[in-house]
C-alpha cells in the first residue's frame, strides 16, 4: 500500500522536525513491502489537496499530541473531504486516551503504545482485505465494534536492535528544523526507550527501560555523518545518563570515529550516574550540553509527584558538568496539585542558585495517560470528558495549586524574566557564543516554545 505518515496540519511550524518516531514507522513499512512517504512540512489546504492528488495514498497515519488534538481532528475532516482513505492515528495522545481518540478525531483506527510492528501489520492486513477478526488481534489496536470502542494491550518491543534504522532518506537532516544546535546539519538519535522514573505527571513513567546495542547506535551515527554530512547528534532519550557503563562505552566508540561530532542530550537526563569520570568522558567525546529534569526546588513537591530526586542532588551534580565545560539546561514545572506559592518560590530560588546555561519553565498540564491525570479525574477535579483545547505547558489554565490561573501565569512570567536578568546571564551569553551555539536557531526555538503560545490560533476548517 501507499502510506502517508504525517503530523496534523497546523498554522504553527513547531512540529516541522525530522520526526524520529515517524521515521521508524516508515522504515517498518518498507520492510513489510509498503511504499511510505513522510509529510513533515506544513501546507495550506490547497497545497495539501494537491499533495494528496499527486501521492494518492491509500492510508494516512497521523501522529497526535494532546496539544494538537484539535488540529488533528481538522486534518481528518479535510482528508475525508478529499476522497475515501483510511486514517489511523497514533502517538502520545492516542496512547493516553485510547477509548476516546477515535471519536475525538474521526479516524478509522488508532494504535497506542509502540507501533513499530503493529502499524505495518495493520497496513498489511487492511491491504489484503483480511477479516475483522484477524485485524482485531493486533497489539495496541483501538477499533470500533457494535458494542463500542475496544482497545488491545500495546506491545513492548524488547529487542530494539531488531528494528530497522529510521528512514532518514525520507527526512534528510539539514532540511528540517532542529532543536538548538551548535553544528549543522544536526540529527536526533535514540539509544534507549522507556524511563526508570515513576513521575506521576509523565506518560513515560512505568515504561521499561530498554537499550539499543552500542554497535547499532554507532552504525546509525556513521550513516548520518557519511550520508548526510551530519555534524551534530542530539540524543533524545528520556533518561540518557542512567547506566554509567553504557554511557562510558558509547563515548569511547564515538571517539574512535574518524570525525569530530558535537553531541548533546536535549530531552532529559538522570543524575544518579553522574560523576567526575562520566562528565570527563562526555566532554572528551564532544558533549557540550545536557538537559536535566529538576522540576521543583521543593523536596515535598518532588516527593508528592513521585520524582525520586532531591534538590541537594542537583546542587552536587550540576557543578560536575560545569567543571568539564558542559552546559546544563534545567527543566522546571510549577502549579502541581496542592503546590503553594512558597514552594514555587523554592523552585525559582533553585533555578537562580544553580549554574545553569538555560532554564525551561513550564506550567503543570495534566496529560492523559499519567497517574496524576487519572487521580485528578477520579477526584472530580478534572472532567472525564476533558476538552484538550489550549493544552500546552505555557498557556494552560491551571487551577490545581494555591494560585489562581492568572496568578500562576504571572508567576511563570516572573520566573522567566528573573532568570534572564540574573547577574550571570551576560557570562552565559558569552559562553554560548564561544561554544558556537547557532543563535538564529536558538531564537527560533524560543519563539515556537514560548512566544507562539500567546499568538491567537485559528483551527483549520
Amino acid at each position: 500500500m501507499n502510506v502517508l505518515l504525517m503530523n496534523p496540519l497546523s498554522r504553527s511550524r513547531e512540529l516541522e522536525f525530522a520526526g524520529i518516531g515517524l521515521g521508524y514507522l516508515a522504515a517498518g513499512l518498507r520492510q513489510a513491502g509498503h511504499q511510505p512517504d513522510l509529510l513533515l512540512r506544513q501546507l495550506d489546504n490547497a497545497g495539501f489537496a494537491e499533495y494528496l492528488a499527486r501521492l494518492r495514498p491509500e492510508l494516512i497515519g497521523i501522529k497526535i499530541l494532546t496539544s494538537n488534538l484539535r488540529d488533528a481532528a481538522a486534518t481528518v475532516r479535510l482528508i475525508r473531504g478529499l476522497g475515501p482513505r483510511l486514517v489511523v492515528v497514533g502517538g502520545p495522545h492516542a496512547t493516553g486516551d485510547p477509548l476516546r481518540v477515535l471519536d475525538q478525531t474521526g479516524a478509522d483506527f488508532a494504535i497506542r503504545g509502540e507501533a513499530d510492528r503493529s502499524f505495518p501489520r495493520l497496513v498489511s492486513l487492511l491491504g489484503r482485505g483480511a477479516p475483522a477478526a484477524e485485524i482485531e488481534t493486533i497489539p495496541g489496536l483501538v477499533f470500533r465494534t457494535p458494542d463500542g470502542v475496544r482497545t488491545n494491550e500495546p506491545e513492548e518491543i524488547r529487542d530494539l536492535d531488531a528494528l530497522p534504522m529510521p528512514a532518514w532518506d525520507l527526512m534528510p537532516p539539514g532540511t528540517y528544523l532542529t532543536l538548538v544546535s551548535r553544528a549543522k546539519p544536526a540529527a536526533t538519535v535514540l539509544t534507549a526507550r522507556g524511563c526508570t522514573n515513576r513521575c506521576s505527571f509523565c506518560a513515560e513513567a512505568h515504561k521499561r527501560l530498554r537499550f539499543r546495542g552500542i554497535p547499532a547506535v554507532i552504525a546509525e551515527i556513521r550513516y548520518l555523518a557519511e550520508t548526510f554530512g551530519v555534524r551534530e547528534i542530539q540524543f533524545l532519550d528520556s533518561n540518557f545518563i542512567f547506566m554509567k557503563r553504557y554511557v562510558l562505552e558509547l563515548c569511547d566508540r564515538i571517539q574512535e570515529l574518524p570525525y569530530r561530532l558535537s553531541l548533546c542530550a536535549p530531552n532529559g537526563s538522570r543524575v544518579e550516574a553522574v560523576d567526575d569520570e562520566v562528565c570527563s568522558r562526555l566532554a572528551q567525546s564532544g558533549f557540550y550540553r545536557v538537559n536535566i529534569g529538576i522540576e521543583s526546588g521543593s523536596p515535598e513537591v518532588l516527593k508528592g509527584v513521585c520524582k525520586a530526586a532531591n534538590p541537594d542532588k542537583f546542587r552536587q551534580k550540576v557543578p560536575l558538568f560545569r567543571r568539564h565545560g558542559i552546559q546544563v539546561v534545567g527543566n522546571f514545572m510549577i502549579g502541581f496539585p496542592g503546590e503553594t506559592r512558597e514552594q514555587m518560590r523554592e523552585t525559582l530560588r533553585l533555578a537562580l542558585e544553580l549554574d545553569l546555561s538555560a532554564a525551561n519553565f513550564s506550567i503543570y498540564t495534566p496529560m492523559p495517560g499519567t497517574v496524576l491525570y487519572d487521580r485528578l479525574v477520579h477526584e472530580g477535579r478534572l472532567p472525564a470528558d476533558m476538552d484538550f483545547t489550549n493544552f500546552n505547558f505555557v498557556g494552560y489554565e491551571n487551577s490545581f495549586s494555591e494560585l489562581t490561573p492568572a496568578q500562576l501565569k504571572r508567576f511563570w512570567s516572573w520566573c522567566v524574566l528573573r532568570f534572564l536578568v540574573r547577574p550571570r546571564t551576560l557570562l552565559t551569553v558569552l559562553e554560548l557564543a564561544r561554544s558556537g551555539i547557532l543563535f538564529g536557531n536558538l531564537f527560533q526555538r524560543l519563539y515556537w516554545m514560548y512566544l507562539s503560545k500567546f499568538v491567537p490560533k485559528r483551527t483549520r476548517r
